[in-house]
């Protein structure tokens, strides 16, 4: 009896303790003032882009169990010579992260929305493009450099539960033959309940103003990431324009490289013409 009552005491302390701890999280962060980060975080952004990323509207951080970090009015510049000052905007950023897994050196994004990112992509007329970036690297003298300890904490691990994306765009413009290709977003989801479990996909999109809808269950992002893996990588998607209907499914060994593929494909297409924007250049 004296045993049952000390565990139930103790389990009681417990949830008690964590309410204080989860009370003071949230005192802290209505405290928390994050627009005066601004500096930090684009400092952080240029020396590992090479970019200058413009955070031109608030900050704003709703407290809670699940905290959300609102940003707006978001840019990150072009390298000189390129057809406009920025490589990417964004009107709106939505952030909600898990308060605990931070105690763990986890970030667990819960959920990620993007509204209206506008990516422009190009490659310019000597063949440089405005994808590769170049991080700062700090040149540190020789007798600064300093071996890891063992005590050394392990890296901080991200992952994204659910990102979304409303009324983006992505363009992609190659300055030697004047042409843009746009794919525009109006409604992109992605989820998975961990990077272990299958990613489920769906997109209403259009190509050069030609609509389409995507609907994926994939394998697991660990999976997809992991390039030691040999085991198998499930697909299954189909894609829709007008009355035309592609299914993939099946497995890829190596998904990243295209390599080692295993699929069915069936098609319901009454007119192969509708394919053809899709498809330029193909006959």
């Amino acid at each position: 009896m004296r045993l049952g009552r000390a565990i139930r005491f103790g389990l009681i302390g417990f949830a008690v303790l964590l309410v204080l701890v989860i009370a003071a999280g949230a005192i802290a962060i209505a405290r928390f003032n994050p627009n005066s980060f601004k500096p930090q975080i684009t400092a952080a952004v240029e020396q590992a882009t090479g970019r200058k990323l413009a955070l031109n509207g608030p900050i704003s951080l709703h407290a809670s169990l699940w905290p959300v970090v609102q940003l707006n009015d978001v840019s990150l510049a072009n390298p000189p010579g390129f057809s406009r000052p920025a490589m990417a905007t964004l009107q709106h950023l939505d952030v909600q992260v898990a308060l605990w897994p931070l105690l763990f050196h986890q970030v667990n994004i819960q959920r990620l929305v993007l509204v209206r990112p506008d990516i422009w992509l190009e490659k310019n007329a000597k063949g440089q493009d405005n994808w590769t970036f170049q991080p700062q690297h700090a040149q540190a003298a020789p007798s600064q450099t300093t071996a890891p300890t063992s005590g050394a904490q392990s890296a901080t691990q991200i992952s994204v539960d659910h990102l979304l994306i409303e009324n983006g765009s992505l363009s992609y413009r190659d300055d030697a033959t004047g042409r843009v290709t746009t794919v525009a977003l109006h409604r992109f989801d992605a989820n998975a309940a961990s990077a272990q479990q299958p990613l489920h996909l769906s997109a209403d999109a259009a190509y050069d103003d030609h609509a389409f809808t995507l609907a994926a269950t994939l394998g697991p992002v660990a999976r997809l990431l992991d390039t030691t893996a040999t085991a198998p990588w499930p697909v299954k998607a189909t894609l829709q324009t007008g009355k035309a209907r592609l299914s993939v499914e099946g497995s890829i060994r190596q998904p990243l490289q295209g390599r080692g593929y295993d699929l069915a494909l069936i098609g319901d297409i009454p007119d192969l013409a509708a394919l053809a924007p899709l498809l330029p250049g193909v006959q």
